[in-house]
């Protein structure tokens, strides 16, 4: 009963975590006053006017508490109108090809597996309702670590290579400047006249800038 209440109170709460325990207890006791509220008004009116009135106030309620179940297996909100929208889509399919209600049933049981799961590891939606917080999932934390030990680029040992390199660069320079400035063939070395074209050697082509 305590959990029914817990959940009433947080009507508006769609942040945190529920457990499992206090999830399908406040199933049960709806379930219960449900059924009881229709046995009663079965008896004094043909229309179960408070039952469903009943239903309609407590489907907030009832969302909330879903957000905070999903929360404690690390999942989002998201996940309940992704299985609603698929199960209404199926629904629809299922009303020409009714073997699709056998995947509409599959799909309920799925979303069932998900509530039903637990965890005693921290998450990004809190702390986890019985008071155990465990380090993140050993498989989340073996990743985050593996991204963290990936290899990266040696800044330094690229500006240490270009710095020991340079020498060679500027002889390199150097020599082709030379060439331009004497004016000296770059296959066999002759001095060639400005004017010139082609070596008079080799026959290089060689023009002058």
């Amino acid at each position: 009963m305590g959990a029914y209440l817990d959940a009433i109170f947080k009507t508006f709460t769609f942040s945190g975590r529920t457990s499992r325990k206090d999830f399908f207890m406040f199933i049960l006791f709806d379930i219960i006053v449900t059924i009881a509220l229709l046995a009663i008004e079965y008896e004094v009116s043909d229309f179960p006017y408070v039952s469903v009135f009943y239903f309609f106030v407590l489907g907030l309620t009832r969302s909330a508490i879903t957000s905070r179940r999903l929360h404690d297996t690390g999942r989002s909100f998201s996940t309940v109108w992704s299985y609603s929208i698929g199960s209404v889509i199926l629904g629809a399919i299922g009303a020409v090809f009714p073997w699709v209600f056998i995947l509409q049933f599959l799909v309920g049981v799925s979303f069932f597996i998900h509530l039903c799961e637990s965890s005693d590891y921290l998450n990004e939606y809190g702390p986890t309702p019985a008071g155990v917080n465990l380090p993140p999932r050993p498989e989340k934390q073996k990743k985050e670590e593996t991204k963290a030990d990936e290899p990266k680029v040696n800044q330094k040992s690229t500006n240490e290579y270009f710095k020991d390199n340079s020498s060679m660069v500027d002889n390199l320079l150097s020599k082709v400047n030379n060439e331009k400035k004497n004016n000296n063939c770059r296959s066999c070395g002759s001095i060639i006249t400005p004017q010139s074209k082609f070596c008079g050697n080799c026959g290089t082509k060689y023009e002058i800038d």
